[in-house]
């Protein structure tokens, strides 16, 4: 992810080879991707929709060369993690599990003055380029 942040151009090369992926439906017009051939993803927007991001991560190329940003290393913080675990897959769209996992972390980062206020997550793929471009 860092490397990807440091150099937002690797990005947009992933993001324009991704959108030659996307297909159209004839049917209904609608554009989707294929994960593995199993999993269909559809979009609200097509191919178009990935310009303007593309544009974006070309600017900050700019702003990051030029040092007019400097975008700090994400770093893992082993407190903030809590365990999906492989053999219960379910786990991961149980809101009960995330929330209690949630708070059990706030109270443990409660000492720095920290608290995770919301939190997000899809399901995704095993491949770690897919997430990172949508």
């Amino acid at each position: 992810m860092n490397k990807f942040r440091k150099n937002t151009s690797l990005s947009v090369d992933k993001i324009k080879k991704f959108m030659h992926k996307i297909k159209v439906d004839i049917d209904n017009n609608k554009s989707y991707y294929l994960i593995n051939n199993k999993t269909k993803i559809n979009f609200v927007k097509g191919k178009e929709a990935f310009i303007p991001c593309c544009d974006f991560l070309n600017k900050l190329a700019e702003k990051i060369n030029n040092k007019s940003i400097i975008l700090n290393e994400l770093e893992s913080k082993e407190e903030l993690k809590f365990p999906f675990l492989v053999d219960n897959p379910d786990l991961c769209n149980n809101k009960e599990y995330i929330t209690h996992n949630i708070l059990k972390i706030n109270k443990i980062i409660n000492h720095k003055k920290m608290q995770i206020n919301g939190f997000h997550h899809d399901l995704s793929t095993n491949n770690s380029e897919t997430p990172l471009i949508f």
